[in-house]
């Protein structure tokens, strides 16, 4: 996945700013027997999703490669489930194999709901002016007047506080309290929180990558989007297997380069168009990235940064 962008990227470091996320899609899960279906289905632990707590988890293929990665929250007794938009049929599609012997039921609910980011240094500070506590841990959520925010992970490389924020579109207050919020703000476009996104390592395949990658290479062994302790999942066997009985060889990496991708102009080589999982160029021609190394190789290059 390449992107090109020509706005200030300093806006995420100098700026509160919120951004309109139309890559996302939501499917709403419902149902008496939704998080046990879920559960297994999904690499995190459905069982521990609550309104206080939002979910990462990859949906996995029989051969233990992702299909596509999710975030659960919880609204009331349903389950919402965020994707990226080119994924949600395909999500849908292999879900509904296996909800034959469950009470459950999946919708596309984008017309129901907005999605968008929120962040910046002092975002905090602002919407506390609205009256609204925003959740302090990463991933935990928070709610008000129908609007749900979630707190975003951090990473040495960037730390700057960011919120994903779902708004009911059906409900009034929530409606206002997000056009209050936009107002308040400067809009930078989406593809500025998928620079977030690498900057944190967070991996987001889109459909022409689907089921190309093992969890391990995406570091959702080490970063939370797999629970090993849950038991059993489809592809857990083998997503399993490969943790425990040896250790990685390649990993997921944060890559900043001038010379294109996968190469910093300073002896680094270049990556196979397969490793590189997402990347945005500016028009200055450099390079943010998300990309697979051997382990080995990226302790010695100079445009390459372990993703803690």
């Amino acid at each position: 996945m390449t992107l090109m962008i020509d706005p200030d990227r300093a806006l995420l470091d100098n700026s509160v700013w919120f951004s309109r996320l139309e890559s996302m899609a939501l499917t709403e899960v419902s149902g008496v027997d939704n998080k046990r279906f879920l559960q297994g289905q999904l690499s995190c632990n459905v069982l521990k999703l609550d309104h206080t707590h939002s979910l990462r988890g990859a949906l996995c293929n029989l051969k233990g490669r992702v299909i596509a990665d999710v975030r659960l929250l919880q609204v009331a007794d349903t389950v919402l489930m965020l994707s990226r938009v080119d994924l949600q049929e395909k999500i849908v599609g292999t879900l509904n194999k296996y909800r034959v012997f469950f009470k459950t039921a999946l919708a596309d609910v984008n017309t129901k709901y907005s999605v968008f980011g929120i962040g910046g240094v002092g975002i905090e500070a602002v919407v506390s002016g609205l009256g609204i506590n925003l959740p302090q841990d990463s991933d935990h959520c928070s709610c008000h007047q129908d609007v749900v925010f979630i707190k975003m992970p951090a990473t040495t490389i960037f730390n700057v506080p960011r919120f994903l924020v779902v708004c009911a579109c059906d409900s009034e207050q929530a409606v206002v309290l997000s056009q209050h919020l936009q107002h308040a703000l400067v809009e930078v476009p989406d593809i500025l929180w998928s620079l977030a996104d690498i900057r944190t390592g967070q991996a987001h395949p889109d459909l022409s990558q689907s089921e190309l990658f093992t969890p391990q290479l995406l570091n959702y062994d080490i970063n939370g989007v797999i629970d090993f302790k849950k038991g059993c999942y489809t592809g857990q066997e083998i997503v399993a297997r490969m943790f425990y009985k040896a250790d990685a060889k390649r990993r997921l990496y944060y890559s900043s380069t001038v010379h294109g991708v996968g190469n910093s102009g300073n002896g680094d080589s270049d990556a196979a168009s397969e490793d590189v999982v997402a990347t945005v160029k500016f028009s200055d021609g450099t390079h943010e990235s998300l990309m697979i190394f051997n382990c080995e190789q990226a302790a010695l290059m100079q445009s390459v940064r372990e993703l803690i």
